[in-house]
């Protein structure tokens, strides 16, 4: 380490999101590239311009990495990169005559995070890049986001398909490591938003669909001459064929967009209010449609067309109220 500097070395991180290029709920990843800057200051590394003739020395690409090899550098590392190997695109190294480093590297890899999908398709999703003086406790090595650190994460907007990327946030802060000891630690996040309409026709309209089965199975019957005038049957294939239709659009659904299959989001929860309806719609056509034509019906003609009423009016107000809570509840 630098000697003759007072403890702990203070150490500039800053990070320049220069594109991101997935995002993967499924196995909770997304690929990045992005420049690192590290900067601290070794006295040992001054030199006299006077008689160098510059007043900062630049090194680039494998003359940087042959450079570091050979002088000190903090160790700080990814805590969240999935293959610390083989990431660097490129690097530059600067060192001025008081002995100021800045290096920079260019990173591409997939980055690891833990998405929480239980608002989609309105939710938003953060994307970290965390960052661990890894080698050096808290009494060595601190990590600061100054001034200059600022500077360099300024950057232009991240476009990504499909997502609105933007509102960035530096944390610095202290963990303990493995041993005991406490080091600095830098989170720098972004944010993703995404962007619903590309969901809308291939998972929320054939569920808008399924939806309306069971309630159709209980609309399309009608009173007529003190009895109901289509048989059970009938209805009950429709109801049938709406469970049918409801496990092929589940299977596809969570077939297509895996990341949804623990069923503990928007469309997790729709698909359990239809499996609720048809339930529902299964138990009105069997007890009140199928027994009210029988010899021996179970209620009177007043009370079987009012009970019919009612199950028209009730079954749609309680799927339009569901959807309702459902989709308010998943606002952000």
């Amino acid at each position: 380490m630098p000697t003759d500097v007072p403890l702990p070395i203070p150490v500039s991180l800053g990070l320049r999101v220069i594109r991101v290029d997935g995002i993967r709920e499924a196995d909770g990843t997304f690929e990045a590239t992005i420049d690192l800057r590290l900067s601290w200051t070794d006295p040992r590394l001054a030199f006299d311009p006077s008689t160098q003739g510059t007043r900062r020395r630049l090194y680039g690409g494998r003359q940087a990495h042959q450079r570091m090899s050979e002088i000190w550098d903090p160790g700080i590392q990814f805590e969240n990169l999935r293959d610390q190997r083989g990431q660097v695109v490129d690097e530059a190294l600067w060192v001025d005559d008081h002995g100021l480093v800045e290096w920079v590297r260019r990173y591409r890899g997939q980055f690891e995070a833990n998405f929480d999908v239980s608002n989609f398709p309105i939710d938003r999703q953060v994307l970290p890049f965390i960052f661990l003086s890894a080698e050096h406790d808290r009494h060595q090595v601190v990590l600061v986001d100054d001034a200059a650190a600022t500077a360099f994460s300024d950057s232009a907007a991240v476009s990504l398909d499909g997502w609105q990327v933007g509102t960035e946030e530096v944390i610095t802060d202290l963990v303990t490591h493995w041993n005991g000891t406490t080091h600095s630690q830098v989170r720098y996040t972004i944010t993703a938003q995404r962007e619903p309409g590309d969901y809308i026709a291939p998972i929320f309209t054939p569920i808008a669909a399924v939806i309306l089965v069971p309630i159709l199975a209980i609309w399309l019957n009608r009173w007529h001459d003190g009895r109901f005038a289509i048989e059970s049957f009938e209805f009950m294939n429709i109801a049938v064929g709406g469970l049918f239709a409801t496990i092929a659009l589940t299977l596809a659904v969570y077939s297509s967009y895996p990341f949804l299959a623990d069923g503990r989001n928007v469309v997790g929860r729709l698909f359990t209010l239809n499996y609720v309806l048809l339930a529902v719609s299964g138990v009105i056509i069997l007890v009140l449609f199928r027994n009210q034509r029988g010899h021996h019906p179970p209620f009177s003609p007043g009370v079987a067309v009012e009970l019919f009423r009612a199950a028209c009016w009730i079954m749609p107000a309680i799927a339009v109220t569901a959807v309702a809570a459902i989709v308010i509840t998943a606002l952000p």
